[in-house]
């Protein structure tokens, strides 16, 4: 029906539009995070920041509009040790 199609082309512009990030941390003290930044830095990933929201400082890495680039970045800071690592 129209309201389900309409729907549906609704989620496709979001997932057009989405940037999808990975996370490596998530610290209280910014001193921890700045210390995650620099560790992941070290490893080649130039494209790490920290991105603050309600108090808690976020490592992450990337801005790629394709999940599957998400993805492989993912999997390679798994590699490192990062375990907890997600995509957001």
């Amino acid at each position: 029906d129209a309201v389900a199609s309409d729907l549906a082309n609704k989620e496709d512009a979001i997932a057009y539009n989405a940037i999808y990030r990975v996370q490596v941390g998530a610290f209280q003290n910014r001193k921890y995070a700045e210390a995650r930044l620099v560790d992941i830095k070290s490893h080649g990933y130039a494209d790490a920041f920290i991105k603050t929201v309600d108090g808690m400082h976020k490592v992450q890495v990337g801005a790629y509009s394709i999940k599957d680039n998400a993805t492989k970045c993912l999997d390679g800071l798994k590699k490192l040790g990062y375990k907890d690592a997600f995509i957001a």
